[in-house]
């Protein structure tokens, strides 16, 4: 039984290297994290592949000096502090 896994894996492997297309530097990043992280878990005796999260970054990248963000910080605690009361109350 578990040579048949390994041909499997082997051929999804293959199959999805075949099939992918690489049309950006974007694509070959996630075709990279998605060959490199992919793992075969056992859950609850089913053989099932864990995927690795693809998330595009799109936040723009905002360089501020520490005393710019120092007041927002303290607003932002209380804020999470109350969502966090919030929801184990429910």
């Amino acid at each position: 039984m578990g040579e048949l896994y390994q041909h499997r894996e082997k051929l999804w492997q293959s199959s999805a290297i075949e099939k992918l297309v690489t049309r950006s530097r974007l694509d070959q990043k996630a075709t990279d994290l998605l060959l490199d992280k992919t793992t075969m878990v056992i859950v609850d005796g089913i053989n099932s592949y864990a995927l690795a999260l693809l998330q595009k970054d799109t936040r723009p990248h905002v360089w501020l000096p520490k005393e710019a963000v120092m007041p927002n910080l303290g607003n932002t605690e209380q804020e999470m502090a109350l969502d966090l009361v919030t929801s184990t109350a429910q």
